[in-house]
């Protein structure tokens, strides 16, 4: 599936995982079984399930000394401006939850140029972030700064 500019035709959840699946592809497992797979994952109990723009983020919250940490993914099928909006998005509706940090991974470098902006745009954006490169896949850690630390 192309990208959908969200802000001419913004699409339901649904249609924009199903439609990150076949850019991404999903591997050995079949497209119908890692649509039941994340639809699983989304109602699991700790599970924040956020829709921007043609972008879903699915993150999970830790427990005890780790609540406010969370590890998640994104699914997007709108254009790279606006994914880039929409995470932007996102980093204040995590910082809205008490979330101070966060990690994702992706691969094969699909979604390089957007952190590299993100990365320029850290104290705008009141983050600090870090990329670690593997062989097929990229680690991101953002450490979400309150707004009385963005202040100070």
């Amino acid at each position: 599936m192309q990208a959908v500019d969200s802000k001419e035709t913004p699409l339901p959840a649904y249609s924009v995982i199903f439609g990150a699946m076949e850019q991404i592809g999903t591997g050995n497992v079949p497209p119908q079984a890692a649509l039941i797979a994340v639809a699983e994952e989304m109602n699991m109990p700790r599970a924040d399930v956020e829709q921007i723009g043609n972008t879903v983020f699915v993150g999970h919250r830790g427990k005890g000394d780790t609540e406010n940490k969370m590890v998640g993914r994104a699914f997007n099928i709108d254009t790279g401006r606006n994914f880039l909006n929409n995470i932007m998005m996102y980093i204040t509706h995590l910082r809205r939850k008490g979330i101070d940090g966060y990690a994702t991974q992706y691969e094969n470098g699909v979604y390089d140029p957007i952190f590299k902006v993100l990365e320029r745009k850290q104290d705008e954006l009141g983050i600090r972030m870090r990329m670690v490169q593997r062989p097929t896949k990229t680690a991101v850690g953002l450490e979400i700064l309150s707004q009385d630390e963005m202040q100070g």
